[in-house]
């Protein structure tokens, strides 16, 4: 098997997302779906969307044709955003499958589930694999390369292009119904398009909400935004002051993780954004991911704080956690990347927002620019109002897993000394070392350096964590070139 599943959903390289391949997990999720779905949920019914990537449209097509082999009718909604796609599947009890790579290079592609409660969790995965292992499908349909033959490239495999009005419109009236047509009024906003799938929905929900926005950066040629290791970033910042925008936003490329930046072109981190968000909304309960900044901690207006591993599955779990004992308020979670979870239904001025317990950009870009404007502040100065506890990214890209696991076993082995060859530019001891996901070095300074594998791509992630953003920057930078050393020894 050469495709895996990685922090959300399937993963891989495009050439190795072949019809066939695909049309085996496909097959099996809807054989799993088949299996835990009541009969009561009704007909066996499909919503399908894709990213703008060059793979996806041939992806997609493998994808109609596998559901269609099971006998399952396909709502083909054209390029949604990923919690558009989710959305519409939670309003029709049906399952959804989202043809994208998010946010990895253009050369991978993959696949993230859906069924009628939302998204699949890993017990969902574990169960999917186990039924592909003994999946067994017509072969004669592929060529020995694993691609439909041509005489299946008729109505199985139609690609039906249409914006899916209802799936469009929902997404638009889940915001504008809650927040109110004037809620963002006064606000001017840039929208980075590039070649997020959201751009044109993001916009007009914008734009409804009554804010002023400038398109900028449209693009036909999919470009692999990663709202945790963002670059160009002098160029974004120029249009925003050149504009004099309040800010700039934008999304990776299945536009369920925001980026935020502000009026001076700083960027808004995704563990700064989650909480400002949760404040805003009345949220008393939160579960995130060990990724994100641990300023949370000293905030008091949390009841309880779940700490998760990496990826949306677990956090959702850790909100599922929450309500298991009984926690009767506001459920949501964030991550560093700056996707926000709503785990329970919110209501205000008689006014009901639904859950989402799946990774939404949305969310969080309105209520930031709504916070901004009730209050009076502006973005930087809403930023301020959290604890002082700067995070810093970056990435390697194109590591090997071996070399990802050789690197994690020898801090595991004896991570002091660890610390004492490799660590001595944090200058302080080592206090503790978490591993519930990855190597997290906490240090007697209270500064973080933390290594973790992605599970999306071969990556070699660090996040580094201190008081002023000039150090975690800095940390960030010294623990890159230990990397690419020890990398290179």
């Amino acid at each position: 098997m050469a495709l895996k599943f990685g922090t959300s959903g399937v993963r891989g390289l495009a050439v190795e997302l072949t019809d066939l391949e695909v049309t085996k997990f496909i097959q099996s999720f809807l054989k799993h779906a088949v299996a835990i779905m009541n009969s009561t949920d009704g007909e066996q019914r499909l919503f399908l969307a894709d990213d703008y990537r060059e793979s996806s449209p041939r992806i997609t097509k493998a994808v109609i044709y596998a559901a269609q082999k099971c006998g399952w009718k396909v709502d083909y909604v054209g390029h949604l955003p990923t919690p558009a796609l989710a959305l519409c599947g939670i309003k029709n009890k049906s399952c959804a499958i989202m043809v994208t790579g998010s946010h990895i290079p253009a050369d991978r592609n993959g696949l993230k589930f859906y069924l009628p409660g939302g998204e699949i969790l890993k017990a969902d995965e574990e169960s999917i694999i186990n039924i592909y292992e003994a999946n067994d499908v017509v072969m004669e349909d592929f060529t020995e390369a694993g691609m439909l033959r041509a005489g299946l490239e008729g109505p199985l495999c139609q690609v039906y292009e249409n914006e899916n009005p209802e799936g469009f419109s929902q997404y638009v009236h889940r915001y504008t119904d809650f927040f109110g047509v004037e809620s963002l009024a006064g606000q001017k906003v840039i929208l980075y398009e590039h070649s997020a799938v959201g751009r044109k929905v993001i916009g007009e929900i914008l734009e409804n909400l009554g804010a002023t926005v400038v398109r900028k950066g449209f693009s036909d040629q999919f470009i692999p935004v990663d709202t945790e290791a963002l670059t160009d970033l002098e160029r974004l910042k120029e249009w925003i002051l050149a504009e004099g925008a309040d800010a700039l936003v934008s999304t990776d490329g299945d536009s369920d993780r925001p980026f935020v930046l502000d009026e001076k072109g700083d960027v808004l981190r995704g563990d700064e954004l989650g909480p400002l968000v949760a404040l805003a909304l009345g949220i008393q309960a939160i579960a995130l991911p060990v990724s994100c900044n641990s300023a949370v901690s000293e905030m008091n207006q949390f009841k309880e704080i779940e700490w998760t591993k990496i990826g949306s599955p677990f956090v959702i779990s850790g909100m599922e956690e929450i309500a298991a004992r009984g926690f009767q308020g506001a459920i949501a979670g964030y991550e560093a990347n700056g996707g926000f979870l709503l785990g329970t239904k919110l209501e205000q001025t008689g006014k009901i927002l639904e859950s989402l317990p799946t990774r939404d950009a949305v969310l969080p870009i309105v209520v930031a620019l709504k916070s901004c404007k009730d209050r009076g502040l502006t973005l930087s100065q809403l930023r301020n109002t959290l604890p002082q506890r700067a995070t810093h990214s970056a990435s390697i890209k194109g590591i090997p897993t071996e070399i990802s696991e050789k690197l994690s076993n020898q801090i595991f082995s004896n991570p002091e000394t660890f610390c004492d060859e490799f660590m001595g530019f944090v200058g302080s001891k080592l206090a503790k070392l978490d591993t519930t996901d990855g190597s997290k070095l906490i240090f007697k300074n209270s500064e973080v350096v933390f290594f973790r594998p992605s599970g999306n791509a071969p990556e070699l992630r660090c996040y580094t964590e201190a008081v002023e953003p000039t150090r975690a920057k800095d940390l960030s930078e010294r623990a890159m070139i230990f990397l690419n050393e020890y990398l290179n020894s």
